[in-house]
């Protein structure tokens, strides 16, 4: 149980990066447009 909660907790935490900087790179996009 307590492998899989990090491993939960590891995912969430990448997905949460990935859309931060997926976030910030539209921002970009939109700006540079």
């Amino acid at each position: 149980m307590d492998h899989l909660d990090q491993l939960e907790n590891t995912s969430i935490y990448i997905l949460r990066e990935a859309y931060a900087n997926f976030k910030s790179l539209g921002m970009l996009w939109s700006i540079g447009k």
